[in-house]
């Protein structure tokens, strides 16, 4: 929303505390930071018999790492009209791009898997579909 803002209204950030972008960083990232931290405290309480302690780090990390990532942004936005915004920037920026390294070696990569299969069903259907009409 914040490229639509700048790119096609020109306007530039920051935007205003009741602006879309700002509100979209805000509720998501409160959804994320509850979300992990809900889904961490739940994964202390199943029982540990069918996961390896290599995939229960695994997930513990990615979850901390989404959090840290939801939790610095929320700092970003109440920080920045102060001297710590730099520092909380370069944070939050380091912490996104470390999001998007591990993401690939996660289990959230059965997102793009999904995403994909779907698209691919779809395709399948449609063809199939022209077939049978012609």
């Amino acid at each position: 929303m914040a490229t639509v803002y700048e790119y096609v209204f020109g306007w530039v950030a920051p935007f205003g505390l009741l602006s879309l972008p700002v509100q979209l960083g805000l509720w998501g990232g409160l959804g994320i930071v509850s979300g992990a931290t809900g889904l961490a405290w739940a994964g202390g309480s199943g029982d540990p018999a069918p996961q390896s302690p290599a995939a229960t780090a695994s997930d513990r990390s990615l979850l901390a790492i989404l959090a840290l990532t939801a939790l610095t942004g929320l700092l970003l936005l109440a920080l920045r009209a102060t001297s710590w915004v730099g520092l909380m920037l370069v944070t939050h920026l380091g912490l996104v791009v470390a999001l998007f390294l591990v993401t690939p070696y996660s289990k959230m990569v059965h997102g793009v898997h999904r995403f994909v299969a779907l698209l691919h069903d779809a395709h399948e259907r449609h063809r199939r579909g022209k077939g049978q009409a012609a």
